[in-house]
Protein backbone atom coordinates (compact mmCIF):
# COMPACT_ATOMS: atom_id res chain seq x y z
CA UNK A 1 0.00 0.00 0.00
CA UNK A 2 1.23 3.56 -1.16
CA UNK A 3 2.65 5.38 1.81
CA UNK A 4 2.30 9.21 3.43
CA UNK A 5 5.68 10.83 2.91
CA UNK A 6 7.77 13.94 3.67
CA UNK A 7 11.25 14.70 2.95
CA UNK A 8 13.94 14.09 5.19
CA UNK A 9 15.71 17.45 5.72
CA UNK A 10 19.38 16.01 5.62
CA UNK A 11 19.47 14.22 2.13
CA UNK A 12 16.38 15.46 0.46
CA UNK A 13 15.27 11.37 0.30
CA UNK A 14 11.66 9.85 0.82
CA UNK A 15 10.65 8.14 3.88
CA UNK A 16 7.11 6.60 3.93
CA UNK A 17 4.26 5.83 6.44
CA UNK A 18 2.19 2.36 6.11
CA UNK A 19 -1.49 3.32 5.73
CA UNK A 20 -2.61 0.31 6.24
CA UNK A 21 -1.88 0.30 10.22
CA UNK A 22 -2.87 4.01 9.99
CA UNK A 23 -6.28 2.94 8.41
CA UNK A 24 -7.01 0.29 11.19
CA UNK A 25 -6.60 2.72 13.43
CA UNK A 26 -8.78 5.54 11.83
CA UNK A 27 -11.52 2.13 11.21
CA UNK A 28 -11.02 1.06 14.83
CA UNK A 29 -11.95 4.45 15.96
CA UNK A 30 -15.09 4.74 13.64
CA UNK A 31 -16.55 1.20 15.12
CA UNK A 32 -15.59 2.49 18.83
CA UNK A 33 -17.12 5.78 18.43
CA UNK A 34 -20.59 4.45 16.77
CA UNK A 35 -20.60 1.76 19.51
CA UNK A 36 -20.16 4.31 22.47
CA UNK A 37 -22.14 6.58 20.78
CA UNK A 38 -25.31 4.24 20.33
CA UNK A 39 -24.69 3.25 23.99
CA UNK A 40 -24.88 6.40 25.54
CA UNK A 41 -27.56 7.40 23.12
CA UNK A 42 -29.81 4.52 24.75
CA UNK A 43 -29.20 5.58 28.38
CA UNK A 44 -28.67 9.66 27.38
CA UNK A 45 -29.28 12.11 25.13
CA UNK A 46 -27.93 13.08 22.01
CA UNK A 47 -26.04 16.17 23.08
CA UNK A 48 -24.46 13.35 25.69
CA UNK A 49 -24.05 10.57 22.84
CA UNK A 50 -22.00 13.27 20.53
CA UNK A 51 -19.69 13.82 23.59
CA UNK A 52 -18.80 10.36 23.97
CA UNK A 53 -18.04 9.74 20.30
CA UNK A 54 -16.48 12.61 20.52
CA UNK A 55 -14.13 11.61 22.65
CA UNK A 56 -13.61 8.27 20.84
CA UNK A 57 -12.82 9.95 18.18
CA UNK A 58 -10.73 12.61 19.52
CA UNK A 59 -8.26 9.59 20.74
CA UNK A 60 -8.46 7.91 17.27
CA UNK A 61 -7.18 11.00 15.76
CA UNK A 62 -4.57 11.57 18.24
CA UNK A 63 -2.91 7.75 17.55
CA UNK A 64 -3.30 8.77 14.06
CA UNK A 65 -1.34 11.70 14.33
CA UNK A 66 1.27 9.59 16.83
CA UNK A 67 1.14 6.40 14.24
CA UNK A 68 2.00 9.11 11.09
CA UNK A 69 5.05 11.53 13.29
CA UNK A 70 6.56 8.56 15.56
CA UNK A 71 6.25 5.18 14.58
CA UNK A 72 7.67 5.94 10.89
CA UNK A 73 11.57 5.74 9.87
CA UNK A 74 14.34 8.07 10.10
CA UNK A 75 15.69 7.22 13.38
CA UNK A 76 19.85 7.99 13.69
CA UNK A 77 19.87 11.27 12.26
CA UNK A 78 19.15 14.20 15.15
CA UNK A 79 18.51 17.40 14.38
CA UNK A 80 16.43 20.19 14.85
CA UNK A 81 15.25 23.40 13.39
CA UNK A 82 15.12 26.57 15.70
CA UNK A 83 15.04 29.15 13.13
CA UNK A 84 10.98 29.84 12.40
CA UNK A 85 9.91 30.21 8.86
CA UNK A 86 13.24 28.44 7.90
CA UNK A 87 11.41 24.64 7.20
CA UNK A 88 8.65 26.14 5.64
CA UNK A 89 11.19 28.27 2.64
CA UNK A 90 12.57 25.14 1.73
CA UNK A 91 9.43 23.59 1.34
CA UNK A 92 8.53 26.23 -0.68
CA UNK A 93 11.78 26.12 -2.66
CA UNK A 94 11.82 22.71 -3.26
CA UNK A 95 12.77 21.08 -6.32
CA UNK A 96 9.87 18.27 -6.16
CA UNK A 97 6.83 21.62 -5.77
CA UNK A 98 4.43 18.47 -5.26
CA UNK A 99 6.47 17.04 -1.95
CA UNK A 100 7.36 20.27 -0.92
CA UNK A 101 3.38 21.52 -0.69
CA UNK A 102 2.30 17.88 0.43
CA UNK A 103 4.72 18.36 3.59
CA UNK A 104 3.48 21.62 4.15
CA UNK A 105 -0.16 21.08 3.94
CA UNK A 106 0.27 17.54 5.12
CA UNK A 107 1.54 19.17 8.60
CA UNK A 108 -1.71 21.34 9.08
CA UNK A 109 -4.42 19.01 7.62
CA UNK A 110 -3.08 16.40 10.19
CA UNK A 111 -3.99 18.43 13.02
CA UNK A 112 -7.24 19.87 11.67
CA UNK A 113 -9.49 16.77 13.48
CA UNK A 114 -7.49 17.48 16.71
CA UNK A 115 -8.67 21.14 16.67
CA UNK A 116 -12.47 20.55 15.63
CA UNK A 117 -12.48 17.29 17.87
CA UNK A 118 -11.62 19.30 20.45
CA UNK A 119 -13.85 22.41 20.53
CA UNK A 120 -17.04 20.05 19.70
CA UNK A 121 -15.82 18.45 23.03
CA UNK A 122 -16.65 22.34 24.81
CA UNK A 123 -13.19 23.89 24.66
CA UNK A 124 -12.72 27.56 23.14
CA UNK A 125 -10.87 27.89 19.81
CA UNK A 126 -8.09 29.19 21.52
CA UNK A 127 -7.44 26.57 23.98
CA UNK A 128 -8.09 24.09 21.23
CA UNK A 129 -4.96 25.70 19.34
CA UNK A 130 -2.83 25.50 22.48
CA UNK A 131 -4.04 21.71 23.16
CA UNK A 132 -2.64 21.17 19.46
CA UNK A 133 0.23 23.02 19.77
CA UNK A 134 1.41 21.34 22.80
CA UNK A 135 0.64 17.47 21.48
CA UNK A 136 3.21 18.96 18.49
CA UNK A 137 5.74 20.01 20.82
CA UNK A 138 5.36 17.15 22.68
CA UNK A 139 5.92 15.08 19.36
CA UNK A 140 9.30 17.29 18.19
CA UNK A 141 10.57 16.74 21.35
CA UNK A 142 10.25 12.93 21.13
CA UNK A 143 11.14 13.02 17.90
CA UNK A 144 14.36 14.81 19.19
CA UNK A 145 15.09 12.64 21.83
CA UNK A 146 14.94 9.12 19.75
CA UNK A 147 17.15 10.57 17.11
CA UNK A 148 15.35 11.95 14.66
CA UNK A 149 14.72 15.77 12.98
CA UNK A 150 12.95 17.89 15.04
CA UNK A 151 11.51 20.95 13.83
CA UNK A 152 9.98 24.47 15.40
CA UNK A 153 8.11 24.76 11.51
CA UNK A 154 6.27 21.67 12.22
CA UNK A 155 4.93 22.74 15.83
CA UNK A 156 3.75 26.22 13.48
CA UNK A 157 2.00 24.48 10.92
CA UNK A 158 0.32 21.75 13.28
CA UNK A 159 -0.82 24.39 15.38
CA UNK A 160 -2.57 25.89 12.05
CA UNK A 161 -3.80 22.68 11.28
CA UNK A 162 -5.71 22.76 14.98
CA UNK A 163 -6.86 26.46 14.61
CA UNK A 164 -8.03 25.74 10.96
CA UNK A 165 -10.07 22.85 13.04
CA UNK A 166 -10.87 24.86 15.78
CA UNK A 167 -12.30 27.70 13.73
CA UNK A 168 -14.65 25.05 11.22
CA UNK A 169 -15.99 23.37 14.51
CA UNK A 170 -16.70 26.93 15.62
CA UNK A 171 -18.78 28.05 12.66
CA UNK A 172 -20.73 24.57 12.85
CA UNK A 173 -21.98 24.59 16.22
CA UNK A 174 -23.22 28.06 15.83
CA UNK A 175 -24.83 26.95 12.92
CA UNK A 176 -26.39 23.46 14.77
CA UNK A 177 -30.12 23.12 16.06
CA UNK A 178 -29.93 24.12 19.85
CA UNK A 179 -31.37 20.62 20.70
CA UNK A 180 -27.76 18.86 19.79
CA UNK A 181 -26.04 21.54 21.71
CA UNK A 182 -27.96 21.28 25.10
CA UNK A 183 -26.55 19.53 28.21
CA UNK A 184 -28.02 16.69 29.50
Amino acid sequence: MRGWWSRRPHDGSVRYVDLLPLALVVLAALVVASIVALAALRSGTASHALRSAGRVLLGGAVLAVLAMTLATGGFGYRSVNLVPGSGIVSSLGNINHSLGMLNLFGNVVMFAPIGFLIVLLGRSMPGATALGAGLSLLIEVTQYVVGRAADVDDVLLNSAGTLVGAVLATVLVGTWPSRWTTTG
